[in-house]
């Protein structure tokens, strides 16, 4: 299996490092960190690193919605995961796209959800 790799950004609390080091147990994620609360840098290390996944903590200016609309919009295949650290809940992103050729298109993508 191919190695994937994953940024994790802006990352301090000992639930992030578990999570991290967790993930980091078989060699099949590579885990690049990262501190950094700027869109342009994270779009930087995106293209650098690569990644399937960006792992965000909640508090980040970059969780906020607005930033993860851009993020998905400029790589329409990652998925950015945001831990809410206080409840343990993680919030998985992702971006879809459809191509509408009819209007009876828009159903069907309706009903598939």
């Amino acid at each position: 299996m191919k190695t994937q790799n994953i940024l994790v950004v802006g990352m301090q609390s000992l639930l992030s490092m578990g999570l991290a080091s967790s993930l980091a147990q078989p060699a099949d994620f590579q885990l690049t960190e990262c501190d950094i609360d700027d869109l342009d840098a994270l779009t930087d290390e995106i293209f650098r690193f690569e990644p399937v996944v960006v792992l965000l903590n909640q508090s980040s200016v970059l969780a906020a919605e607005n930033s993860l609309g851009t993020i998905l919009a400029t790589f329409p295949n990652l998925r950015v995961i945001v831990i809410q650290e206080e409840s343990n809940w993680l919030n998985i992103y992702s971006s879809k796209a459809f191509n509408l050729t009819h209007i009876s298109d828009l159903r069907k993508v309706i009903e598939a959800e």
